[in-house]
């Protein structure tokens, strides 16, 4: 208990629940061996970890249920379609999903899709597979002028960055850029 106060007292605020994630993180880790004889790997929490701050360094805060954010779709170009991504891990499940929606420039949907996916480990792998599948899926039906969207800062900073990836999404970066 001293050190979470010293933590609290002696950090920002923003390293407090840094802190409290984390921890959280391996809490639950250890809940899953003890209670459920599941041994998630120590990379799986880190990984959830760094999604979930990815996602409030975009600007998605993890919210309580007293706060209420809305956020706004923002169409793509006229003649252009948007395919928003996203993929989820149920951790109490040992199971992951993915989803797409594709819509016109006036909001109209065209299509959405879902899939759950078993063998994923790492957060970043559910979400580059999410837009993996969707820009697949777009492609095959003859769609070519599209926007993505993805919530995982992380991935959208490698796929738009034109060097070499070394992180462990490197094979489905490499492709979503050769797809796209």
């Amino acid at each position: 208990m001293a050190t979470v106060m010293q933590i609290s007292v002696g950090e920002t605020q923003e390293d407090f629940a840094d802190f409290i994630l984390m921890a959280w993180g391996f809490w639950f880790r250890r809940n899953k061996m003890i209670h459920e004889l599941v041994n998630l790997p120590p990379m799986q929490v880190m990984d959830f970890f760094f999604s979930k701050k990815g996602m409030q360094s975009a600007g998605l805060q993890i919210q309580g249920p007293s706060k209420s954010v809305i956020y706004r779709w923002s169409p793509p170009p006229t003649n252009w379609f948007k395919l928003n991504c996203d993929g989820a891990l149920f951790f109490n499940h040992n199971k992951t999903g993915i989803g797409a929606i594709l819509r016109d420039s006036h909001g109209f949907v065209l299509m959405a899709l879902s899939r759950g996916e078993e063998e994923f480990l790492e957060p970043e792998i559910v979400e580059a597979t999410a837009v993996l599948r969707g820009l697949q899926f777009c492609l095959n039906i003859g769609i070519q002028k599209l926007e993505i969207e993805s919530d995982c800062k992380h991935l959208v900073e490698e796929v738009n960055n034109e060097a070499a990836s070394y992180t462990s999404i490197r094979t489905i970066i490499t492709e979503i850029r050769r797809l796209m």
